[in-house]
């Protein structure tokens, strides 16, 4: 779709949810399955960096374009005012903005460390950060910190898709609601079809004829 073309807006939620958030939570796994290989053969250093990568993935695309896309509903419009956000580094703005708009402030809503602090936060000072001097030779990983990176990372995918898909506000919005609903039609389609006869010219037994 070539820039300024817009999904028309009916269109946009369901896309959202059928198209590009399990695109975008199966880029992370991938991203975060890689880090694991890496650390399995002995590269703690690019495992840690795949795995802040697989935590970034999963902002810009499932958390930070969708809310572009639904007021633009321009493909290659969101995604570059997604990636110039995130070419800035700002990591806190972005997780921030991300949890306003799904409707996660409030202490309700709180991701703490083990020993209480901000997790974001956290995220933030022992990730991203140490991520920039690795990647530019400044600095090393080793196993153990590349662990706990793909660890924390994980956690973090799983902490926002739960919320974002049983939030009230966000393009997600009902999302699990229409998961459920379109589980039952299918379950019910499956027992209607189980119902019918093979033979269309079967008739039932006259249980009368006994």
């Amino acid at each position: 779709m070539a820039e300024g073309q817009q999904v028309p807006e009916e269109h946009r939620k369901e896309l959202l949810n059928r198209g590009f958030l399990p695109l975008a939570v199966d880029h992370t796994r991938k991203s975060l399955q890689t880090a694991q290989a890496l650390l399995d053969a002995g590269f703690p250093s690019a495992a840690f960096v795949w795995a802040t990568r697989s935590a970034e993935i999963f902002i810009r695309e499932a958390l930070l374009f969708p809310l572009a896309f639904e007021e633009t509903g321009d493909v290659r419009a969101s995604f570059t005012e997604v990636r110039d956000l995130f070419g800035s580094g700002r990591w806190n703005l972005s997780i921030r903005r991300a949890r306003e708009a799904y409707g996660l402030e409030g202490t309700e809503h709180e991701a703490l460390t083990e020993t209480g602090e901000d997790a974001f936060g956290a995220w933030t000072r022992d990730f991203v950060g140490p991520r920039g001097e690795i990647v530019h030779g400044r600095a090393e990983a080793d196993t153990e910190m590349a662990a706990t990176a793909i660890a924390f990372a994980d956690r973090m995918r799983e902490w926002f898709t739960i919320r974002i898909v049983t939030a009230d506000t966000g393009p997600f919005a009902g999302a699990l609601y229409q998961m459920f609903e379109q589980a039952r039609t299918m379950y019910e389609q499956e027992q209607s079809r189980a119902r019918e006869p093979d033979d269309p010219d079967e008739q039932p037994p006259d249980s009368a004829q006994a």
